[in-house]
């Protein structure tokens, strides 16, 4: 599936884009490939809401408690999770970038602008 066919605009008319990202530093495959990421339950792309929720098919949850396991991660059945605002920021940075090709400008400027006010009022310490 490329990334012209997934939806732009998602649940309550939110912007959405795929979550594409490298794994997190911790990971046993030590890349820095960029990926788009699935659920593993439902098989579906994850996208990212303008209010730091990442969905699929059957789920929605917040960036900060969403867990990833690549192929390599799966062999020894470790999951990994962006711990830290800052290393979930730099992640998210992937996904604007991949998202430049899709959204116009105005949309790209409100989604990371409510992205950044939303992770920040709702993050956990």
């Amino acid at each position: 599936m490329s990334v012209s066919s997934l939806p732009k605009r998602g649940i309550n008319k939110l912007i959405t884009i795929p979550l594409k990202m490298c794994c997190p530093s911790q990971c046993a495959c030590k890349s820095n490939q960029i990926r788009t990421w699935y659920h593993i339950k439902c098989g579906a792309p994850r996208l990212l809401t303008e209010q730091g929720d990442v969905i699929c098919n059957c789920q929605v949850e917040f960036i900060q408690d969403v867990i990833f396991q690549c192929d390599k991660a799966k062999q020894s059945n470790t999951w990994y999770q962006h711990k830290s605002m800052s290393t979930i920021f730099i992640a998210i940075t992937q996904s604007l970038q991949a998202a430049e090709l899709v959204l116009g400008n105005d949309d790209l400027q409100k989604f990371s602008q409510n992205l950044m006010t939303f992770i920040v009022k709702r993050w956990k310490s």
